[in-house]
C-alpha cells in the first residue's frame, strides 16, 4: 500500500472512530433521558404518595428540559444538570417507594454510563460525580439493611453492607478501566487530528484551512485588494539537467526549496508552489499592519544570499532572476483530488513576467512595490519595458 493510500486508510478509521465515539455518547445520553421520562410513569400504580410522586417527576422533566435548552450554550452544564437531575430522581424514588422495589439500583445504570458522557478533558467532574453516586447508593443501602424488617439472619445488616463494599469496588474498578480506555483512545484520536491538521497547514494557508474544516466542499475564494506576488527563477537550470543524474537533479533542488521555505516563513510570507526550478511566494494574506512590499522585497535578497550560498557549496554554477509585483488578487482553492492553493491576476502575470525580464543576480520590482520600499531599500532609477499583453511597464532594480 502507498503511503497516501495508508494516510487515507488512517484518516478514514480516524473519522469513523469518531463517530462510534459520538454515537457511544449519544446513546448514553438517551438511556438516561429514557430513564428518567419513562420510569415515573411507574408511581401512578401505587396509590399513596401521589403528590410527592407528581412533584418529584415535574422536578425530573423540568431539570431535563433546561439540561437540553443549556447543551448548545455549555455543554459541561447541561451534562451536570443532567446527571444530577438523575441522581435526585432516583435518590428520592428510593425513599418515596418501597425498598422492595430496589429503585436505588438504577443508579447502576447512571454510574456505568458517566464514563461515555464526560470528555476526557473533564475528568475531574467524571471522578466528582462518580464518588457522589457511589457514596448515595452506598447510603442507600445502609438505610434499607438498617430498617429492613424482614430479617432472616442475625447478622443480615453486616452481610448487606459487605456485600454493597464488594459490589462497590467492582463497580468502581470497572467504570476506572472503562474511563482509562476511553482517555487513552481519545488520545490517540487527538493526535491524529493534530498531524492531519499540521499535514493540511503545511500545505494551505491557515485560513484555508480552517474555511475547508469549518465548510467542507465549499470553493474557497477569496478577494485581496493588495498582495505582493514573488517568482524566482534558476537561470541555467535547463542545461545542468542533461549533466547530472535524476538523482542529483532531484536532491539539489530539494536542498535549494527547503531552505527557501525556511526562509520564505521567516519572512512572514506564503510559499504558493514550486514549478521545475521555478520558486512562487505570496505575502498579505495575513500582513496585519505589516509592510509586505518591504518583507517581500527583504525575502528576495534573502534567497540570492541563501541561493548563493549553496551554489559554492554545492560547487554549481547557477545563478537567481527574481521579480516581484504588488496589487489584486484572487486566492482559493479549486477541484476535488490533489488540490492545491492557487493565486490568479494581472499581479501573478506581472511578477512572472518581470522574472522573465530579470538578469543574473537582480530583482525587478513593479512602481506599486517601488513606493513602499524606496525609503527604505536603495533602488535604481524607473525604466520601461515593453511586456507582450500588458503594454509598456515602470519597473526598478534591487541589484544584490
Amino acid at each position: 500500500m502507498s503511503a497516501p493510500e495508508k494516510h487515507a486508510v488512517d484518516t478514514s478509521r480516524w473519522f469513523s472512530s469518531i463517530r462510534k465515539l459520538a454515537l457511544v455518547q449519544t446513546i448514553a445520553v438517551v438511556a438516561i433521558c429514557v430513564l428518567v421520562l419513562q420510569v415515573p410513569l411507574v408511581t401512578f400504580i401505587w396509590r399513596d404518595n401521589q403528590i410527592e410522586k407528581l412533584l418529584l417527576l415535574t422536578l425530573a422533566v423540568i431539570g431535563m428540559t433546561v439540561s437540553a435548552v443549556v447543551y448548545r450554550q455549555n455543554h459541561l452544564i447541561s451534562t451536570l444538570l443532567l446527571v444530577y437531575t438523575y441522581l435526585m430522581y432516583i435518590t428520592s424514588s428510593a425513599f418515596i417507594w418501597p425498598f422492595s422495589l430496589n429503585m436505588h439500583y438504577f443508579l447502576v445504570i447512571g454510574v456505568v454510563s458517566l464514563p461515555f458522557i464526560f470528555s476526557a478533558e473533564e475528568s475531574p467532574y467524571f471522578y466528582g460525580t462518580l464518588l457522589v453516586y457511589l457514596i448515595t447508593l452506598f447510603f442507600i443501602e445502609w438505610v434499607e439493611s438498617v430498617t429492613h424488617t424482614h430479617v432472616i439472619l442475625a447478622n443480615f445488616q453486616q452481610f448487606t453492607l459487605i456485600n454493597t463494599v464488594f459490589f462497590l469496588v467492582s463497580l468502581v474498578l470497572c467504570c476506572h478501566y472503562i474511563r482509562q480506555y476511553q482517555v487513552s483512545q481519545y488520545r490517540i484520536l487527538n493526535q491524529k487530528h493534530r498531524n492531519s491538521n499540521r499535514l493540511l497547514r503545511r500545505m494551505l494557508p491557515s485560513k484555508m484551512v480552517t474555511t475547508l474544516c469549518n465548510n467542507e466542499g465549499a470553493i474557497t475564494a477569496q478577494y485581496h485588494a493588495k498582495i505582493t506576488v514573488i517568482f524566482a527563477d534558476i537561470e541555467g537550470f535547463t542545461p545542468m539537467c542533461a549533466r547530472i543524474s535524476p538523482h542529483q537533479l532531484v536532491s539539489m533542488l530539494n536542498t535549494v526549496f527547503s531552505v527557501f521555505d525556511r526562509t520564505t516563513r521567516l519572512y512572514g510570507l506564503e510559499k504558493i508552489k514550486t514549478n521545475g526550478d521555478q520558486y512562487m511566494a505570496i505575502g498579505g494574506l495575513d500582513s496585519q499592519g505589516r509592510n509586505v512590499e518591504l518583507d517581500s522585497c527583504r525575502l528576495a535578497i534573502a534567497l540570492h544570499q541563501r541561493f548563493a550560498d549553496i551554489a559554492m557549496r554545492l560547487n554549481i554554477d547557477l545563478k537567481l532572476r527574481i521579480g516581484i509585483a504588488s496589487g489584486p488578487a484572487i486566492t482559493g482553492i479549486i477541484g476535488e483530488d490533489k488540490f492545491s492553493f492557487d493565486v490568479w491576476g494581472d499581479t501573478v502575470n506581472l511578477a512572472a513576467k518581470l522574472e522573465k525580464h530579470s538578469e543574473s543576480d537582480t530583482i525587478l520590482i513593479c512602481e506599486k512595490t517601488a513606493k513602499s520600499v524606496k525609503n527604505t531599500l536603495l533602488i535604481s532609477e524607473g525604466s520601461e519595458i515593453n511586456i507582450a499583453g500588458m503594454g509598456k511597464i515602470t519597473h526598478y532594480r534591487i541589484n544584490v
